[in-house]
């Protein structure tokens, strides 16, 4: 058993690790799709980043008041609602 949690931890970090690069792989289709500059795909990717550290911040509290197994499973949920939720605003 502790070899299938282990398993499943490797898969969800390498998703959230894919899924935080997917916006640096796509900077270029991004610019020209929304044409946006540089400058504006800056503001974007820095805005990201603040929420992210945020993120970290607020998580980490959280984990300490409900538990890492109860936490992890809250953070899959929460990580797969809002990657739906951006392809279905990027579909306009």
């Amino acid at each position: 058993m502790r070899w299938v949690m282990l398993a499943l931890i490797f898969v969800g970090t390498t998703f959230n690790y894919i899924d935080r690069n997917v916006i640096a792989i796509l900077k270029g289709q991004l610019q020209k799709q929304f044409e946006i500059s540089d400058p504006q795909y800056g503001y974007i990717a820095g805005a990201f980043a603040l929420a992210y550290a945020i993120g970290q911040v607020l998580s980490g509290r959280l984990l300490d008041l409900i538990g890492t197994r109860a936490g992890y499973g809250l953070a899959m949920i929460a990580w797969s609602f809002c990657a739906m939720a951006t392809a279905l605003g990027c579909g306009r």
